[in-house]
């Protein structure tokens, strides 16, 4: 860095024309001040623009190395092509990894133990099923359907929570 650069302590960005202090602002040596013309704020936004006029129609994930459609990957302001690196499989399947340490084989293990249906209501799977667990332990107890994982989220795992839904139901049943 030069010794101005050291001296200026906010600069005006060319693109948005906002003062900024200068650590909003790239190092670049070739300027005057050290610091790049854009603020980091418009320099990323204009990447992401330019990733967005490309229109990718198809993508090769970076996991499962399979060629799929764009709309299969989640958008990223980040990257090049506007898309995630994974597909969103495979990016579900890295958060069930991380998060309950259960990967595909063992996701499918689970699946056709149930024969492919929620744990409770014995839905079929349209999609995929949901990996419940205990929130206390964290350890995974079966797999359900989005509004069965729900429904014991909204009870707050409570039995007795439960049982007094259970009763009142019973109570209003033919109301």
């Amino acid at each position: 860095m030069n010794s101005q650069s050291q001296i200026v302590k906010e600069k005006r960005c060319s693109r948005c024309e906002m003062r900024k202090p200068i650590s909003d602002f790239t190092p670049n040596s070739r300027m005057k001040d050290g610091a790049h013309t854009w603020c980091k704020a418009c320099v990323k936004e204009r990447k992401f623009e330019i990733a967005c006029t490309q229109k990718v129609s198809e993508k090769r994930c970076w996991s499962c190395k399979q060629v799929k459609p764009a709309s299969e990957f989640q958008v990223s302001k980040s990257a090049k092509t506007g898309l995630q690196s994974k597909c969103r499989e495979c990016m579900r399947f890295a958060k069930l990894k991380s998060k309950f340490g259960i990967d595909r084989v063992a996701y499918g293990k689970m699946l056709i133990e149930q024969n492919g249906v929620c744990a409770i209501c014995k839905t079929p799977s349209v999609d995929y099923l949901c990996v419940d667990h205990n929130h206390k332990t964290n350890k995974v107890r079966s797999l359900l359907c989005n509004g069965c994982n729900t429904a014991i989220g909204m009870m707050r795992e409570n039995v007795a929570i439960f049982e007094s839904a259970i009763q009142y139901l019973k109570k209003y049943e033919n109301a």
